[in-house]
This record gives structure tokens, sequence and C-alpha cells, in this order.
């Protein structure tokens, strides 16, 4: 089955409202986690309702968890009954993003673990053929005294009698030896939270944290549960301590979708209200994307739990370096579409995913000209002008910006390739069709 976005021209509505989901890359880290103390009954509130949610969920409940009490966006979740199982034949795991950090989970758990292949949008290298690296999770539980073996298939084998205590420098797995790059440095500083759950003497330090959105809310999670957490930029320790038997831990909203409708308010010209977000520390996360958009002259306002976007005067062009500790490489598509409503010329510079501009080509399909070097683009200015062509989704937040362009181009456009959009987003079609915007999704039988 061939599904098909059909999107038309729309006028999207002013002085609307619309509610922040949490977010889903900040939620499997935590079920992820609770994999490793049975001890410990997790209540997960403002859990996302997506593809990706519901299937991590499965492979818990497929492993022996206990899920009870559950709700649209709440569970509570008891792991003392789960049974190691070869995940490697467990085909679930490679349809969602973040379900590499069950590898570290399982192996903290029960000393060994068997994993096949994880799921995600292909934004690898394309010397790889797109796939993510997993390399940086072996070294990282190596560090911590495993034995580590990716399989001819692509998977990883791995097995410690105990996890001991580790000093890792987060610095090691960036691309760059001058600066912090590249992506594996979120990865190896979230595999390496989840493996000090399961030592039980000693101090782990990570030097150069990650310290950005999931990893700060996977960091309160852990102190929720008695570890002893401190951090800073440059300094990150955890000992553990006599560990709580409940808990609540509440999700942050997805920083991502805030990003993803201030976009779809700026480039629409149009005021838009959101709501339902855990502003105290989502502004704190968002901080250096907020204060880009303050820079280019996008007209914003926070109030409580709420952020509104006004109507912006004029967009400043500028030049924009997406970094491990800067602007998010999820938000930089969002970032040049509203850059293409700026009074000149902008640059973007992508040093976490250097494949993240798959999308360029699939603009060229409305008539646009993005001049891309390496991993820079120039942007220019302009406002799609063909709509004929079929338009691949490419990536998760790639399919995103495309949509929000296409209701602004002249005629019916037809997206393929856009499942992503409901492991990433809560009610994405409901919402933008509660603004006005006109789409239609079509199931069609392949002619196989």
């Amino acid at each position: 089955m061939t599904k098909i976005l059909h999107i038309q021209p729309s006028k999207i509505k002013s002085d609307h409202s619309i509610p922040i989901a949490g977010y889903r890359h900040a939620s499997n880290l935590i079920l992820a986690a609770s994999i490793v103390l049975p001890e410990t009954t997790t209540r997960i509130t403002n859990l996302p309702h997506l593809v990706d949610t519901s299937v991590m969920i499965d492979v818990l409940s497929w492993l022996g968890a206990d899920i009870s009490n559950r709700e649209k966006n709440a569970i509570s979740i008891n792991t003392q009954n789960l049974i190691a199982m070869n995940m490697a034949e467990q085909q679930l795991s490679a349809k969602m993003h973040g379900s590499i950090y069950l590898v570290p989970a399982l192996l903290a758990r029960f000393g060994h673990v068997n994993f096949g292949k994880s799921g995600g949008c292909q934004i690898g290298a394309s010397n790889e053929g797109g796939e993510r690296p997993i390399n940086h999770i072996v070294e990282v539980m190596k560090a911590f005294g495993a034995d580590v073996n990716i399989t001819p298939a692509g998977g990883i084998e791995a097995s410690a009698e105990k996890l001991t205590a580790a000093t890792i420098d987060i610095a090691d797995f960036s691309f760059e030896k001058d600066k912090i790059s590249g992506p594996l440095t979120s990865g190896a500083t979230k595999a390496a939270i989840i493996l000090t759950l399961a030592v039980t003497e000693g101090k782990t330090v990570l030097l150069n944290p990650f310290l950005k959105s999931e990893t700060i809310n996977l960091l309160e999670y852990v102190k929720s549960l008695g570890f002893i957490v401190s951090y800073d930029k440059d300094r990150l320790e955890i000992e553990p301590a006599l560990l709580n038997s409940k808990v609540t831990h509440q999700v942050i909203s997805d920083p991502s979708e805030i990003i993803t409708y201030i976009s779809l308010a700026v480039y629409h010209h149009v005021r838009l209200t959101l709501t339902h977000i855990t502003m105290q520390k989502t502004a704190i996360i968002l901080a250096p994307e907020l204060e880009l958009l303050k820079k280019i002259g996008v007209n914003f306002f926070i109030s409580g739990t709420t952020l509104s976007v006004g109507l912006s005067e004029q967009i400043n062009a500028c030049d924009v370096e997406i970094t491990p500790e800067f602007v998010c490489t999820d938000h930089h598509p969002f970032i040049l579409l509203i850059l293409l409503m700026a009074n000149g010329k902008s640059h973007i510079t992508e040093n976490v995913w250097h494949e993240r501009f798959q999308y360029i080509p699939e603009l060229a399909k409305f008539g646009m000209n993005i001049k891309k070097t390496n991993n820079s683009v120039e942007i220019t200015p302009q406002f799609p002008h063909i709509a004929k062509e079929v338009i691949l989704g490419c990536d998760l937040r790639a399919a995103a910006m495309l949509v929000i362009l296409a209701l602004k181009a002249p005629g019916e456009t037809l997206i393929t390739n856009f499942d992503h959009l409901y492991r990433g987003y809560e009610d994405l079609f409901d919402k933008l069709a509660f603004l006005g915007a006109s789409i239609q999704v079509e199931e069609m039988v392949d002619a196989s």
C-alpha cells in the first residue's frame, strides 16, 4: 500500500491555538532507561501519542514489562518481570527512532544483548547507505567494561559481567578536534547515562557532555530515581545512591514541534499561539533557537505555558551554524524556510548531519534555487512557483517543512514517503486542517 499526500494551496487561519505534545526523543529515552531498574515503577506523563512511542511500548510489552494505568498521554511501567530476549529477532525496533538506546539498557539490565538494526530517518553518510552510525554506542559500552562486537548483519552483540564507573570525554566523538560537531556526541552521552544506571560503585564522569533537550530530561529522570547528578557544559557526574521505588516523570514539550509551528506562522504570515508547553524547561532548551529567531526578526512572546507568534515586519538575512551546542540539527529545515522570506541572502552550515540537505532537490521541483556546497547552503529569498511534480519526504523534519511550503505553492502538490510524520508529530494533519490547510491522504494499492 502506497500513500500519497495531496496538498492544495491554502489560506492558513490567524489567531488560533495549537497544543504542543511531549517530545518523543525524550519519552523513548525514559522508556528505555526504565528497563535497567526493575525495583522502580515509573509513571510517565505528557507522553506523546505517536507511532514511535507506541512501538517502543510494544517492544517493552513483548519483553515482559507491566504496562498499566494507560491513557493517551500517560502510562505506568514496571520492568520487574522482563525476560532477556534475542532482540535481533524483534522486527519492531527497526521501525522507530531511538531504538538503539535499547542496546545499552538491555546490556545494563541483563549483562548481555543481541540486537539487530535500529530505525529512524536515513540521514547518515551517503557512502554508508544513509544508515545511522553505531560505533559510538559500541565504544561507550566498552568504556564501561563490556565486550562488544558488530554482527555481519550490522547489529550489536555485547556482554559484561559487571559494568564499572567510567570517565569518558564526549569530545572524542566529535567530527572536528577544535569544536564539537557531528551527531555522535549526542548518542554517546545518552548511552553513557543509561549504562550508569547499572553502576553500583564509583562516580561516572562525562567530559564535554551533550546537554540538549532530551538529555537534560533524561538526567531529570535519573535524579528522580535517586542518583546523585551534577553537571555543567564541561562536566557531568553521576553517582549511585538509594533508589526510589516509585517515581513520576513529566516528558518535556517537543521543541521541534514548537519550531515547526513557529515556522508555519512566519511563512504564512499569521498569528498563532502554542499552548501546553513545559515552558520553564523548554525555554532553556530552546534558548539558542529563540535567540536566533529574535535576531532575524521573528515576533514572538512567552507567557506562562504559551508561546505566541505575532506578525513579523521583516525577516533579516543571517548566517547560521548548526552545531550540537547551538541550533539543533532537527530545526535547520524550518530555519531555512523562514530565511526564504528574508531581506537578503543567508547561509546555513550543517555541522551535525551533513546529509540533512537531501530535501534541496525537492525544493528544486518547486522551481526554487538553493545553492549547496558541501555541508552549507546559500539561501536566496524566493517562493515556490511550480507544483506539478511528486515531492519526496526525505526525512521527518524535511517532510514537515515541505508540507508547510507546499501549502503556499500555486497548485496541487503530491508528497510521497511522508510516513515519518506519523512517527514524529501528534495529530499533525488534524492540527493543520484546524488551521485551514487542505490536505488529503490517498492510499493506493501497488500495481504488483
